[in-house]
């Protein structure tokens, strides 16, 4: 009896180790099928046409390489890759590739983070092209009235510029790089986020420094 009940407790034992390993390697998969299994072989698909958004078109028709695609891809399923969550290409104005990993997909929010300096720069100069904003030495407090510096306030904040803010030459006195990012932590418990990032003291002339400033 006892010999039984030691097998029993012993494969016990070992369907729950292949239950959790089995897990694991499915939890750590890039994409899995619709069998739940590791996803390890790419098959290109032209991207769904989206009400309202971009054309779409294939790798062919726009004249990219699907070869290098595909070892692109494959490369990724293999979790050569690990922190690649999606990717997207776009040719002459129409979409060509949309992929997604690790259960993100088009509606999932993602934090973008310092993407979001690309993405500014990129408006600012829509922006400038449009008119809406005459360059990009125009200062920033005229566009924020409501936040303009007080009283006793440091009067190199009227220098700002936007070209200063683009360039992490704003010469707020925030280095997050220098401070282990306490400046974004602090930003984050404040109220107000442009609030805060408009009321840094200044610790340089703007332009004159470079620092990695989150706010």
């Amino acid at each position: 009896m006892k010999f039984h009940l030691d097998r029993v407790i012993t494969c016990f034992f070992l369907l729950l180790i292949v239950i959790f390993v089995t897990a694991a390697c499915t939890l750590q998969a890039p994409r899995v099928n619709s069998s739940g299994r590791p996803q390890r072989e790419y098959s290109y698909q032209i991207p769904e046409k989206v009400t309202g958004g971009l054309e779409v078109s294939s790798l062919k028709e726009v004249g990219i390489d699907t070869v290098r695609i595909n070892e692109l891809m494959s490369n990724i399923l293999l979790g050569n890759f690990p922190k690649i969550h999606s990717v997207l290409l776009v040719k002459n104005g129409k979409l060509v590739l949309e992929e997604y990993f690790y259960g993100y997909h088009r509606e999932r929010r993602h934090q973008i983070r310092s993407a979001t300096k690309s993405i500014g720069s990129v408006l600012t100069g829509i922006a400038i092209d449009q008119g809406i904003i005459t360059n990009e030495n125009e200062r920033i407090y005229q566009h924020f009235k409501s936040y303009e510096p007080k009283e006793g306030w440091d009067e190199r904040v009227r220098d700002v510029t936007l070209k200063s803010l683009m360039t992490m030459t704003s010469g707020y006195d925030c280095d997050d790089h220098k401070g282990n990012f306490n400046c974004e932590r602090n930003m984050y418990k404040s109220g107000d986020w442009l609030e805060y990032a408009l009321s840094l003291p200044m610790a340089y002339n703007p332009g004159d420094h470079w620092a990695y400033n989150s706010a």
